[in-house]
């Protein structure tokens, strides 16, 4: 990818959903944020085997990656109580 490229595709799409929800805070949004919510999507919501993840994601380095490994999410603690067998 061309450098800026990913600059100026992030733009665009932040123009795009202020204009689509009127919401300026969507400006704000960083390709960094994207990465992170990819991150959390695939290993907390989908539960995708972690060296996919930093496959696809591009984190070569385990320990800057590690830190999604840990993050949960309320929809992953709800299904985990209602599998336990605890009362």
């Amino acid at each position: 990818m061309a450098p800026g490229m990913m600059q100026r595709i992030m733009k665009s799409a932040a123009t795009r959903a202020v204009d689509r929800t009127g919401n300026d805070d969507s400006r704000k949004v960083s390709s960094h944020d994207l990465r992170r919510h990819f991150a959390h999507s695939c290993l907390v919501c989908e539960r995708m085997n972690p060296r996919v993840v930093m496959g696809i994601g591009g984190w070569d380095n385990y320990q800057s990656f590690e830190l999604y490994l840990n993050k949960l999410s309320i929809e992953a603690i709800v299904a985990e109580f209602a599998h336990a067998s605890i009362v």
